[in-house]
């Protein structure tokens, strides 16, 4: 499997972000999180490398439902803030989450469109949706231009290494090995913004899972269906890691997550 289903597959995308559903599944594996570089957590990391004044214009794509807000409410300065993803449902969820956040416009926007003027914004948040966009550079295009003079992009997303031994493990009971990478990881970024953004800065927040639960393992890899075993192998699967789990109590995944910050060039 290349990464071309992440980047070019708009059916594919629609649905696994039709509702919060899928992301969710995958989002419950980070509860076994035991290691982390920051101690205060990934959403409270996140938003502690924002480099934003205290009054600002600032867009999201792809807010999803909304965590990076929820964690983070009571630190939110006098900011003018938009919530936007291409999704209807995830917007609706976000909205639902974030009741109580007062003066926020929530709107569905596709990251390749943004139907704002040039020079709109101070700063652009784009946490782990870039590598589903099937146009990159036309969207990155898109978010230089709505961003004022100076203006920032903060992007996360995975690095090569995010959950290796997990791709390792489902591939054994594979027909055909998945090949997990995405097309926009830290290690690739740079080259991608090089050609709108200037005084690029990747970072990592490394940090290892040890999960006990068969059932959270399982449910991560069957909402990724490019990562999810064949269903005849599912089974076999499902046995090997109880027997993982049986023997060592727990299962080590080691995890490659970080940011991008980048200025308008």
């Amino acid at each position: 499997m290349s990464d071309e289903i992440f980047r070019e597959d708009a059916s594919y995308v629609k649905e696994q972000y039709a509702t919060s559903k899928n992301l969710d599944k995958r989002i419950a594996i980070y509860r076994y999180s035991v290691k982390t570089a920051s101690d205060e957590g990934w959403w409270p990391w996140v938003f502690k490398q924002f480099e934003i004044g205290e009054r600002a214009k600032v867009l999201e794509l792809g807010c999803g439902p909304g965590h990076l807000w929820q964690e983070n409410q009571a630190k939110l300065p006098d900011w003018e803030l938009y919530l936007s993803d291409l999704s209807e449902g995830m917007l609706a969820t976000c909205q639902a989450n974030l009741q109580s956040l007062k003066g926020v416009e929530f709107l569905q926007i596709d990251a390749e469109e943004i139907p704002f003027a040039d020079n709109s914004f101070d700063a652009v948040i784009a946490n782990h949706m870039l590598y589903h966009v099937a146009d990159r550079p036309k969207a990155l295009g898109e978010i230089a231009r709505v961003l004022k003079a100076n203006g920032k992009l903060y992007a996360t997303t995975v690095g090569e290494r995010h959950m290796g031994e997990l791709t390792v493990l489902v591939n054994a009971f594979r027909k055909e090995p998945a090949n997990f990478r995405l097309g926009f990881i830290l290690e690739n970024a740079g080259g991608q913004l090089e050609p709108f953004f200037k005084d690029i800065d990747i970072l990592e927040s490394p940090g290892l899972l040890r999960i006990p639960d068969l059932d959270v393992i399982v449910d991560y890899v069957l909402s990724a269906p490019p990562l999810s075993p064949d269903e005849g192998q599912l089974a076999a699967f499902k046995g090997h890691v109880k027997a993982v789990l049986e023997k060592e109590a727990y299962l080590d995944v080691q995890t490659s997550q970080g940011i991008v910050k980048a200025t308008k060039a």
